[in-house]
């Protein structure tokens, strides 16, 4: 929903960058965003990337900015999706997508703190242990083999729980974050 907003602001601004031919499709600017919508609504974010950067070189409208970041965010790139969301709060301090955006960094922040405490505890824990090889059970006497269930899951030791993902992993988390954006004002 949020997307739609912003791309629904980036089509407006640039008609009214372009009133001699608002009503027809050949600006190279309009050509090259409406490329890039079509490529991000099947998926193919890196290409959707390279049209909404060429876009905004033509024009350069700050909610191209929102869409090259969430090219960003939807390619894993939270960084860099990160700067082009604030990229576009600076340029467009009053847009009413604001609070969208300013969520989505928020995300990111989330997103890269995950990460970063991942990789701290990778390097706390050291090599990565393998899991205990379980040996099948010895053929009985009358030649058949017993079936028997393993004492502790291959993941864990025996008797311990898996800690719960973090808060920002719950899908219900982010249902709830997108109720809270989507919501009118």
């Amino acid at each position: 929903m949020r997307r739609v907003a912003v791309i629904g602001i980036a089509f407006a601004a640039l008609a009214a960058a372009c009133p001699a031919s608002a009503g027809t499709n050949d600006t190279p600017g309009r050509a090259l965003f409406e490329r890039a919508e079509t490529k991000f609504n099947v998926g193919r974010f890196d290409e959707a990337l390279a049209d909404y950067q060429a876009a905004y070189e033509i024009e350069p409208l700050p909610a191209f900015l929102f869409n090259i970041g969430q090219c960003y965010r939807n390619m894993g790139n939270y960084e860099r999706a990160q700067f082009f969301f604030r990229r576009y709060t600076a340029l467009d301090p009053r847009s009413p997508n604001r609070p969208a955006a300013e969520s989505l960094i928020a995300e990111m922040d989330a997103l890269l703190a995950g990460e970063a405490g991942r990789d701290v505890a990778a390097e706390r824990a050291g090599p990565p242990s393998r899991p205990p090889i379980l040996a099948a059970p010895a053929p009985a006497a009358d030649g058949h083999t017993p079936v028997t269930q393993p004492t502790a899951s291959l993941g864990q030791p025996a008797g311990e729980r898996a800690a719960p993902p973090p808060l920002y992993r719950r899908p219900w988390f982010w249902a709830a974050a997108a109720a809270v954006v989507a919501a009118p004002d």
